[in-house]
């Protein structure tokens, strides 16, 4: 069986991922894809709300031959009865991934689940971590200095309907009220001051009420 992997290692080579076509910045970090990276041994991406993370196993294999532990700063991922020396997959403990995470995530909103992949001839394993502080990772195991990835060259757009609804609120406002100062027509505020005086007008005792002629006595 192969050597034990170190906190930032990951399956054996005979299990490895083309990485043939990564391209490297200025600085020798990866060019983000899907604003992640590639190792040998799993892809992952990102958006700024969770980390998404793809490790390739035997065929059919079940998620009940797995063991998936996820904590606040720790992940790991093995085979439940160790390496599988005709497959390849693993450490000599059968582990997949192991380590300290770069940032914090929340356990308990984090998934992870099996699938066949779209070339049938292996299965992979799907994690997704739940970030808690929105920010991009440069990798998925803290100090993993050679496959980190350029934050600087992620793709920081989102759609608006990635944001929170608040995010997504101000967003709208912001959109707006470009539009209509381009236009020539009045902002949000100046609408919703606008709107709040005219209901003033009509509020008893209002001073913008226009008097009347009181009637005579009958």
């Amino acid at each position: 069986p192969p050597p034990p992997l170190s906190s930032s290692s990951s399956p054996s080579p005979s299990s490895s991922i083309d990485t043939s076509g990564v391209r490297y910045s200025d600085k020798g970090k990866q060019i983000p894809v899907g604003n992640g990276g590639v190792t040998p041994f799993y892809h992952w991406t990102q958006t700024l709300y969770e980390i998404t993370i793809y490790i390739p196993v035997p065929k059919n294999t079940r998620a009940n031959s797995l063991s998936c532990i996820i904590k606040p700063q720790f992940i790991e991922v093995k085979f439940k009865n160790g390496f599988d020396p005709i497959h390849g997959f693993g450490d000599s403990s059968g582990i997949l991934l192991q380590g300290k995470t770069p940032e914090l995530c929340k356990p308990d909103e984090s998934v992870w689940m099996v699938e066949g992949d779209s070339s049938g001839t292996e299965s992979v394993v799907i994690i997704t971590l739940d970030k808690i502080k929105r920010t991009w990772w440069s990798s998925i195991i803290e100090g993993d200095s050679t496959y980190q990835i350029d934050t600087n060259m992620v793709d920081s757009t989102c759609k608006i309907d990635e944001y929170d609804p608040e995010t997504q609120g101000a967003i709208r406002k912001i959109m707006f009220d470009q539009s209509q100062k381009a236009k020539g027509l009045p902002s949000s505020e100046e609408i919703t001051t606008e709107d709040i005086l005219d209901k003033a007008k009509h509020l008893p005792g209002s001073p913008f009420l226009s008097t009347t002629t009181p009637l005579p006595p009958s």
